[in-house]
């Protein structure tokens, strides 16, 4: 691992968070719907959600996939196509196969009948594999439909892995999104990792000053579930207690935007905060700081808020946090009361109504590299 320094990337300019209205992350999971599918993406925005993360991967062809991690057994039915292709440890890998080859997969579903009550015997309902074009294309679809338009956040799942296997995962994905941005004109794009490393990479190769898309530094457990670093001749468990201290802290803020913390580094059961000046010097350098895992699934004590506008409240006013990742749509809906209601169309229809249909418009429409628009 390469030792954070303060001078090997290029700063971000210090914004006021505190102008910005706090805001709420979808990664997309709609029960029983799979998250990263585009049946998914389209309930999702339905929602009015101000933010939704993709999880991205690279296929053998060096195309971004809506993915959740590299090894694909779990999450698709890659077993039932390719029953021929697993490696010795009897997993799949996404980089052993094209964009064509994914496309043909569906993301597994847990059990039909219980997931899917009146489904016909014998019938599975398929949600295909996407590609991240294609998701930034459906939004570009809707967006006119839409409150606002959301922010995407694009979250590089182990890239390590990628790096090992001779991929360039955050090369990949951040190419595709400057090319999207000249096409599609203005749009509020985060690419997020939990390898500091990937970050600093990307920010000695951007041009000084561009921060068209943002960086958000995330920070996990050190018990290597999202990053391994290549140490004494093998892949050992990244260690994030640098990334902690005051210096460390300052050395993310040349390169970040935004630090997302998963729960359990930075909250007690209880929900009080583990280290509230963290939060203050990551504000003081201009970062948005993220808690960046299931809000529903915080474990509070009984003295701590339940109800959802109130566990909310004790996130971003109480605690501090800008933005917080939730799929409860008890939660999101309870925030969003008193909001004014904003104008969309098409309310009466179902989104997958309005997905088929949306879908229908923009096959008659030029291809999206010969149309230009601007976004909100």
């Amino acid at each position: 691992m390469a030792l954070l320094t303060v001078s090997s990337a290029v700063a971000e300019e210090p914004r006021n968070t505190g102008e910005k209205p706090k805001w709420i992350i979808s990664s997309g999971a709609v029960v029983p719907l799979p998250p990263g599918s585009l049946v998914s993406l389209a309930v999702t925005l339905e929602k009015k959600i101000e933010a939704i993360k993709l999880d991205l991967v690279l296929s053998g062809d060096d195309q971004v996939m809506v993915l959740p991690d590299p090894r694909i057994n779990a999450e698709t039915n890659v077993a039932q196509h390719f029953s021929d292709r697993s490696r010795e440890d009897g997993s799949y890998y996404s980089v052993d196969f094209s964009r064509a080859e994914l496309k043909e997969l569906a993301h597994r579903t847990n059990d039909t009948a219980a997931t899917f009550p009146g489904t016909p015997v014998g019938f599975t309902p398929e949600f295909p594999v996407i590609a991240l074009d294609e998701a930034l294309g459906y939004i570009d679809l809707v967006h006119a439909e839409l409150a606002q338009r959301p922010v995407v956040i694009c979250e590089l799942r182990k890239g390590w892995e990628h790096r090992r296997e001779g991929k360039d995962l955050a090369g990949a994905v951040y190419a595709l999104l400057q090319d999207y941005l000249r096409r599609s004109g203005r749009a509020e794009l985060y690419l997020a990792s939990y390898d500091p490393d990937e970050l600093q990479r990307l920010s000695a190769i951007r041009d000084p000053g561009d921060t068209a898309i943002k960086f958000i530094q995330l920070i996990g457990s050190n018990d290597g579930a999202e990053v391994k670093t290549f140490e004494f001749g093998q892949y050992q468990p990244f260690n994030y207690d640098l990334l902690f201290t005051k210096f460390g802290l300052k050395a993310v803020s040349t390169y970040a935007a935004a630090i997302g913390l998963q729960p359990q580094t930075i909250l007690y059961p209880s929900g009080t905060v583990t280290r509230p000046q963290y939060l203050d010097d990551a504000h003081t350098l201009g970062m948005e700081v993220i808690l960046y895992g299931e809000v529903s699934g915080l474990q509070f004590d009984a003295a701590a808020p339940t109800r959802p506008t109130t566990v909310l409240e004790h996130l971003f006013d109480g605690v501090g946090f800008d933005a917080v990742v939730s799929d409860d749509a008890e939660l999101i809906e309870g925030w969003q009361q008193g909001r004014p209601e904003p104008n969309r169309t098409g309310d009466q229809q179902s989104a997958i109504e309005r997905l088929i249909e949306q879908i229908e418009r923009g096959s008659s429409k030029q291809p999206a590299s010969d149309r230009s628009g601007t976004t909100r």
